[in-house]
């Protein structure tokens, strides 16, 4: 049977990445989204404020591949995995990669955290509280739908 585990890691966006921040974020999703299917893999990318936070959950190696395919992937910098630990279930069940966003749903969310030192600083919070935002911004666009 099959392992499940979750992954969660925090990138600044490259220097010549934050111009373009959106449209690389979209560029990252759709190309993992092809490549996620095919191995099983699920989870959400949210870029924002210089940040990339992304959750990816899938069998132990494959999960593992795909961390050094980021981490050598010139859009990030000073990749910082925060979680690797088996999961019971998919929080991103039916997502390949999904493009994450930031909305009035989750903007409260952030705005704690900004509150607390001036900007999204994904760096100084806990991982429970990122899955949580990932999770409320899927929440929010399957609401959407």
């Amino acid at each position: 049977m099959l392992s499940l585990y979750r992954t969660l890691y925090i990138s600044r966006a490259a220097p010549g990445v934050l111009d373009r921040l959106l449209e690389s974020a979209s560029q990252i999703v759709a190309t993992s989204d092809r490549n996620n299917s095919r191995l099983g893999v699920t989870g959400a990318l949210l870029a924002h404020d210089g940040w990339f936070v992304q959750a990816i959950e899938g069998e132990r190696a494959r999960l593992s591949s795909l961390l050094l395919k980021i981490a050598r992937d010139p859009r990030h910098g000073a990749l910082e995995i925060l979680t690797f630990a088996p999961a019971e279930s998919r929080l991103f069940e039916g997502w390949a990669m999904a493009h994450a966003t930031v909305t009035p749903e989750v903007a409260p969310l952030l705005g704690r955290v900004e509150a607390l030192g001036g900007g999204f600083d994904p760096d100084r919070m806990d991982a429970d509280v990122l899955v949580t935002v990932l999770g409320a911004a899927m929440q929010a666009r399957s609401s959407a739908a």
